[in-house]
């Protein structure tokens, strides 16, 4: 797969998991980690605009790391709805790097 298919596909995973709820929790970490894994492949397959794709994915990484990880330790329904909030909005910073490159 080239990386314009890998970005439209972060971009389409991104698209689907924006109107996604708290009651979806397994989907939602289905799709943040496809999406986690397709910004590494795209690290991974274009040596040449490596400091764009390690942007997108350092983001990831530290969504990963903090917000994610949060999310799936939460019980509070409240807390598990602000912490998806702001793991929506680190996959659209995701996407907008991406989509400027």
């Amino acid at each position: 797969m080239d990386n314009e298919q890998i970005k439209q596909k972060i971009v389409a995973e991104t698209t689907a998991l924006m109107p996604l709820k708290v009651d979806n929790e397994e989907v939602i970490k289905y799709k943040f980690r496809h999406i986690q894994t397709l910004v590494t492949d795209l690290q991974s397959e274009v040596a040449e605009e490596s400091a764009i794709y390690s942007n997108a994915f350092n983001l990831m990484q530290a969504a990963i790391n903090e917000e994610y990880k949060q999310f799936s330790e939460s019980v509070n329904y409240e807390e598990k709805e602000q912490i998806l909030i702001q793991i929506k909005h680190k996959a659209a910073e995701v996407c907008e790097i991406l989509q400027a490159s």
